[in-house]
């Protein structure tokens, strides 16, 4: 089981070490090892997700913990997102998107 919670304090995973940290994840996955971990960005949850939609990680295997809440990722890689749940990056993303628009109509 890959359990892996999103909190402040976590670890971080950069993306230059985004590729490593997924190998690990289909390793403990094909050894049927267990993985807790504590991660406080999102890309890490990302890469899981794609690994399930990849078929490399069963679904039935993952848990997102956040804020004593269990998420689980459906057999696409596809979850349900609470408020504050790994948003911050959409989040910038739209903000951007208003700004430039707002810039533009100047």
């Amino acid at each position: 089981m890959i359990r892996i919670e999103y909190a402040p304090g976590g670890e971080l995973v950069s993306d230059f070490d985004i590729q490593s940290f997924m190998d690990m994840v289909v390793s403990k996955i094909e050894n049927n090892n267990d993985m807790d971990w504590t991660v406080s960005n999102s890309l890490p949850i990302e890469a899981i997700n794609l690994l399930v939609a990849e078929g490399k990680v069963p679904h039935e295997k993952v848990i997102y913990i956040f804020e004593d809440k269990e998420i689980r990722p459906n057999e696409y890689g596809v979850i349900w997102r609470p408020k504050g749940f790994c948003d911050i990056g959409s989040d910038i993303a739209e903000k951007t998107l208003v700004a430039s628009m707002k810039r533009r109509k100047k």
